[in-house]
């Protein structure tokens, strides 16, 4: 199984998980004046060691007839920076009350082969990461766009000249992981411990809903020529990329966002830019390429909606189910005016909170 998936796990970082050889078939704004005036003037180790905190309150859902069954959120951070201190007895004893976990959505774009069907379409696929033409990103990206690329494959990946003719994706997907290693001294907390052992200690159902697209396997001849001759719409993915991986070297904004999130300070949390998330723009630009549009796929339309659609029914058989469920969604999320939240009070959930 060769898969393309894209997740935000509470605690950790997204992620982009790329089979490159046969999944491609299948400026960051500074702070303004408002934004960094609560902001100390100190380093970032020195804002966030000065105590430990409980993080945000909790959501809680419920049917408005159904007084015994309860689904609580949290708001993860995603992005935890090591010097942030938080213990959360709230979340560590809903665990305890819990039956079940629900983890946040997520997209899996995937088609099976065996090894020699792999073995023989390599040479294809490795080529299937340059841009149709050989050209360059210098020719394919916007003017600024570039300027910005050249100074973050300096920071994060050196002197690659090949990479220059990959597609915007691909170079997403590497300058990503580049990033994350080098950055990881700077997030390596592991404050979600203590929690994922209490729920693996309870033995806990752990749920994630998937929305899988698959590729017909008949079609992977076809696809792979379609997909070598045909340019992909991924400039705006790396773009994006490009700005999570700037967040991340901004401690300023890090600081900030931790500390508000800490607290539990909502309006603080919502004057701070939210943390940019290239996911659903780098799968629409696999699933909007020409070669598989050709394939036909109806469950390659709306799939934000038909991923919303599987969380939604993963919380209704929970709190059908359990008597207490706790949901982890990242807290940006749940400051969306059009987020979960509201999708679950269209529903007719009883939406309370934060508590």
């Amino acid at each position: 199984m060769c898969h393309i998936t894209y997740v935000t796990h509470h605690g950790a970082w997204f992620r982009l998980q790329c089979c490159v050889a046969m999944c491609l078939l299948a400026a960051s704004r500074p702070l303004d004046a408002a934004e960094t005036a609560a902001v100390p003037d100190l380093p970032l180790e020195e804002i966030l060691v000065s105590g430990d905190y409980p993080g945000p309150g909790l959501w809680r859902v419920s049917k408005p007839d159904d007084g015994e069954h309860v689904m609580w959120i949290f708001g993860a951070l995603g992005a935890e920076p090591t010097a942030l201190r938080w213990k959360s007895r709230q979340v560590e004893n809903i665990v305890m009350e819990s039956q079940e976990i629900i983890h946040a959505d997520q997209s899996n774009l995937s088609f099976d082969f065996g090894m020699f069907t792999m073995l023989r379409y390599m040479p294809a696929a490795l080529r299937a990461r340059k841009n149709p033409g050989d050209r360059t990103l210098g020719e394919v990206l916007p003017g600024g766009v570039y300027a910005r690329w050249r100074v973050l494959k300096a920071e994060y990946i050196g002197s690659d000249a090949g990479i220059e003719k990959w597609r915007p994706l691909m170079v997403a997907d590497q300058l990503r992981k580049k990033a994350e290693r080098k950055l990881a001294p700077k997030f390596s907390g592991n404050q979600w411990a203590p929690i994922n052992q209490l729920i693996q200690r309870r033995k806990l159902r752990v749920t994630t809903p998937i929305f899988e697209v698959k590729i017909p396997d008949e079609n992977l001849r076809s696809s792979m020529q379609s997909f070598l001759a045909s340019p992909l719409n991924d400039v705006e993915c790396l773009d994006v990329t490009m700005k999570l991986v700037e967040f991340w070297s901004d401690d300023e904004t890090i600081g900030a966002r931790a500390m508000a999130w800490a607290r539990g300070d909502l309006p603080a949390l919502r004057a701070l830019r939210p943390s940019p998330d290239p996911a659903d723009l780098c799968m629409a630009a696999l699933l909007n390429s020409q070669a598989v549009r050709d394939l036909h796929l109806r469950e390659i339309d709306d799939v934000p909606a038909r991923r919303n659609q599987l969380w939604l029914e993963a919380v209704d058989r929970a709190l059908a189910a359990n008597r207490s469920t706790l949901a982890i969604l990242p807290i940006d999320e749940l400051l969306k005016e059009d987020g979960k939240l509201a999708l679950l009070r269209a529903k007719g959930y009883r939406v309370e909170g934060p508590i």
